[in-house]
């Protein structure tokens, strides 16, 4: 039975359908996901010839990631799980944007921008095969300065995927020291790989309305806000 994946976490809007583990569709848009991420979903099942009564479960990437299209996607994807009465697999980008990634030189890190010369990042190890063994990432938000601190007590030389192309400039003094990608979408192995892992985590009944994405930024309502309390 069929799994329905979503990602608002970057610029673009991505959806895949998963069946015992192979990716068997999938649509990727760049444009804001209200405008048109529930025709994304309707056009790519029906493509696929999967009814919503087929799905087993739902999952969407939680962040970290932009305030509109989390909160879109995530809330998008509660919905049809409580409409269906299926679980919600939440899943995090971090783990989506370095999974299935194999390195032998060091750690690896999915990095991206937070604004506010802060920074989202997980540091991940590998495995004997440089496989990234995602139970190892422990994801944080800090000031950038704390994150270069950070690189320098790495071993080795890491590879850095930077998630979202923002922070490319303050990276390129760091090239010899460190392997760097930048990326704007999330590899669809990724957030397959990333689903699979997850899958312990499924969210089911009550616990789906308390999910809550991982936002880059609050939002202005909620800065002003926690500046009123």
């Amino acid at each position: 039975m069929p799994t329905l994946a979503i990602d608002t976490s970057g610029a673009f809007s991505t959806i895949v359908v998963i069946r015992r583990g192979k990716i068997v569709g999938s649509s990727r848009l760049h444009a804001q996901p209200a405008t048109h991420l529930h025709e994304q979903i309707n056009v790519l099942l029906k493509d696929l010839h999967v009814s919503f009564a087929e799905l087993t479960d739902i999952a969407c990437l939680i962040g970290p990631g932009g305030w509109t299209g989390l909160n879109i996607g995530v809330t998008t994807a509660k919905t049809i799980a409580q409409v269906l009465g299926i679980p919600l697999v939440p899943v995090s980008t971090l783990d989506a944007l370095v999974a299935e990634r194999s390195w032998n030189e060091g750690p690896v890190c999915g990095l991206l921008g937070a604004g506010r010369r802060r920074a989202y990042w997980a540091w991940y190890n590998t495995d004997t095969n440089g496989l990234v063994a995602l139970t190892s990432g422990r994801s944080r938000v800090a000031e950038f300065a704390e994150w270069l601190s950070d690189l320098g007590s790495k071993s080795g030389r890491p590879l850095v995927i930077e998630y979202g192309n923002s922070l490319q400039d303050q990276l390129w003094p760091f090239l010899g020291a460190v392997a760097l990608e930048s990326h704007d979408t999330i590899a669809l192995r990724g957030i397959r790989a990333a689903l699979e892992h997850s899958r312990s985590s499924l969210l089911r009944g009550p616990e789906i309305l308390v999910l809550a994405p991982k936002y880059m930024q609050s939002s202005l309502a909620e800065r002003d806000a926690g500046a009123s309390c």
